[in-house]
């Protein structure tokens, strides 16, 4: 068994606003990854339907379908692929209340140091690979998640 410990590479969501002006409630988060990652992963639970999420200033309409439904509300994931260092905002819009739970995945390369664990370094002529959790492979990716929890009670 590994032990827990905290790795410095944990992401961050920072809530810049929460509005509900008529019938959507709309909130607005900074996103944040220590260093320099190549994937950062937001998955967003909602218990009420999603109807946009605005990202590096775009905004993505998002239709609620079956397969994004689960018993007890709404899922939408999207990947953000080299981020920049400062981090990103980003926006998700749903019915009122919408209480919300954001999960922050980082992908990185090259394994933490845990005390009393060695790891085999990656040699200098081989890339990280590109699918890393699947049965037997050997990588050095490591995946840092942190959830966070938007709840209204009004």
């Amino acid at each position: 068994m590994f032990p827990c410990f905290f790795d410095p590479r944990t992401p961050q969501a920072d809530l810049l606003s929460d509005r509900s002006p008529g019938d959507t409630r709309t909130l607005r988060l900074h996103i944040t990854t220590p260093g320099q990652v190549p994937r950062v992963e937001v998955s967003i639970g909602s218990t009420s339907p999603i109807s946009g999420i605005t990202l590096a200033g775009r905004h993505i309409p998002y239709e609620n379908d079956l397969a994004q439904s689960r018993p007890n509300g709404y899922m939408k994931t999207f990947q953000y692929w080299v981020p920049p260092a400062q981090g990103f905002d980003f926006a998700v819009e749903v019915s009122p209340p919408g209480n919300f739970k954001v999960f922050v995945r980082n992908y990185g390369f090259g394994l933490p140091q845990i005390p009393g664990f060695r790891f085999h370094p990656r040699p200098a002529d081989r890339m990280p690979l590109a699918r890393e959790f699947l049965p037997k492979n050997k990588t050095d990716t490591v995946l840092a998640t942190k959830s966070f929890v938007f709840d209204r009670t009004y």
